[in-house]
C-alpha cells in the first residue's frame, strides 16, 4: 500500500509539471551557453532546455522551481560534468525551515562531482533544505562524496524526491580512514525517497554500497535493481562498519518487485545484499522481490566476520520488530545464511529461503537455522 501510495505521488508531481511559463534553451550558440547563466534568469516555473553535448560548470538551483530538460536523442545526450571540486547539482538554500521548491531533471548524465569537504553530501546531485528532487531517464556515474556518492537526499521534511527510470552506476562515498554511507544513494535523516525504475550498480561506500537511509526516513523502492555493489568497513574501527553491500536501512522502507542480486559486504556487520535495522515505529517490508547471490567477507580481519549473505534483520528497539515478506525468493546467497534475524518476528507468506550457504533462516538468539 505504501509503494502505491508514493507512485500515485509521483504520478501527481510529474502532471504538474505541464505548464511551464518560459522555455529557456542552453546550447552552443545560444544565448545562454551555460546551464547556470539560464539558471541565474530563469524565473520560478521555467522550462530549461539543454542541448545534447558536455557541459562543464557546477550549478546550484536555490530559491525557485525548475526544470531541467536535456536531449532525447538516441546517442546524442546532455553531459553535465563538473569543472571544480563539489556537487555537479546543488539543490535548494540549506536553510533549515526554507520552503521547499521542486526541481525536475530529465535526461541529463550527471558526472565527475567530487565533494569531500563542506557536508559531504551528495557527488552528483545534493538535494538540501529548500527543495525536492524529480528525476527522471538520467544517468548519474563517476562520482565522488563523503556521503551520497550519487545522490544525497539531505531535506528534512521537504515532499519526497523521486528517481524513476535513471541509472545510478559506479559512485563511491566514504572511502577514507572514517567512511561514509551511500555510495549510490543517501536518504539523510528526515527525507523521504522514491525510486522506481532504476538500476543501481557498481558502487561502493563503507555502509550501504548501493543506498544508504538513516534513521527517521521512509524509503520506498519498486522494480528496480540493485546490484553490484560494494560496502568496505572503513581503516578505522569506530567507523562505519561495512554493512549493507546493496542497502543498508535504518527507517521505514518497502522493497517491492526488485532485483537484489550479487552485492558485497565487507566488515563485521554483514548483510550482503541488505542490513535492517529495526527501530519502533518504523515499517519494514520487502515483497516480490528475488535477494540472490550476494555474499560478504571478512575485512579487516581484526572485526570478525559478518553473518547473513542474503538479508540481516536486527532489532534495535525494545520492543520486538515485525519485518514483513511477501512473495519473495531468497536463494543462492553465498556466506553464513540466507536471512539472519535479531529480536524480530517474521510475517511470511509465499516467501522461498533455500540454497543458501551456511543456512537458511539463523537467528541470534539461539544461534541455529533452518
Amino acid at each position: 500500500m505504501a509503494i502505491r501510495k508514493g507512485l500515485v505521488l509521483l504520478a501527481a508531481v510529474v502532471s504538474a509539471q505541464g505548464a511551464f511559463a518560459n522555455n529557456i534553451h542552453v546550447c552552443p550558440t545560444c544565448a545562454h551557453r551555460t546551464i547556470q547563466s539560464a539558471v541565474n534568469d530563469a524565473a520560478a516555473g521555467d522550462l530549461i532546455s539543454i542541448a545534447a553535448g558536455r557541459y562543464e560548470e557546477n550549478i546550484t538551483i536555490e530559491g525557485k522551481g525548475l526544470t531541467l530538460q536535456g536531449s532525447t536523442v538516441p546517442g546524442r545526450p546532455t553531459e553535465v560534468a563538473a569543472a571544480g571540486r563539489g556537487p555537479v547539482f546543488t539543490l535548494g538554500t540549506g536553510v533549515a525551515g526554507a520552503t521547499p521548491e521542486s526541481i525536475v531533471i530529465n535526461s541529463l548524465t550527471i558526472t565527475g562531482g567530487n565533494h569531500t569537504g563542506g557536508t559531504g553530501a551528495g557527488g552528483g546531485v545534493q538535494v538540501r533544505s529548500g527543495a525536492y528532487l524529480t528525476m527522471d531517464s538520467s544517468v548519474i556515474t563517476q562520482n565522488v562524496a563523503t556521503k551520497g556518492g550519487g545522490v544525497a537526499i539531505d531535506a528534512p521534511g521537504s515532499p519526497p524526491s523521486t528517481i524513476t527510470r535513471s541509472q545510478i552506476i559506479a559512485n563511491s562515498a566514504g572511502l577514507g580512514n572514517f567512511g561514509g554511507p551511500g555510495g549510490g544513494v543517501l536518504v539523510g535523516r528526515g527525507s523521504t525517497a522514491f525510486i522506481n525504475s532504476c538500476i543501481i550498480t557498481g558502487n561502493t561506500s563503507t555502509d550501504g554500497g548501493g543506498i544508504f537511509a538513516d534513521v527517521n526516513t521512509s524509503l520506498y523502492v519498486a522494480e528496480s535493481t540493485i546490484s553490484n555493489n560494494i560496502s568496505r568497513a572503513a581503516v578505522d574501527p569506530q567507523g562505519s562498519t561495512g554493512g549493507g553491500g546493496g542497502l543498508e536501512v535504518a527507517g521505514s522502507f518497502s522493497v517491492q518487485n526488485s532485483n537484489v542480486s550479487s552485492n558485497l559486504a565487507l566488515g563485521p556487520t554483514g548483510g550482503g545484499g541488505m542490513y535492517i535495522s529495526m527501530n519502533a515505529g518504523t515499517v519494514h517490508q520487502i515483497g516480490g522481490s528475488i535477494i540472490a547471490r550476494n555474499d560478504l567477507r571478512t575485512s579487516p580481519s581484526e572485526f570478525g566476520e559478518g553473518i547473513g549473505a542474503g538479508v540481516v534483520a536486527n532489532n534495535t528497539d525494545p520492543v520486538q520488530q515485525i519485518l514483513t515478506l511477501t512473495s519473495d525468493y531468497i536463494v543462492e546467497n553465498q556466506e553464513f545464511g540466507g536471512l539472519w534475524i535479531q529480536g524480530v518476528a517474521l510475517s511470511s507468506g509465499n516467501t522461498t529461503v533455500q540454497d543458501n550457504i551456511g543456512g537458511q533462516i539463523c537467528s541470534s538468539a539461539d544461534g541455529t537455522c533452518t
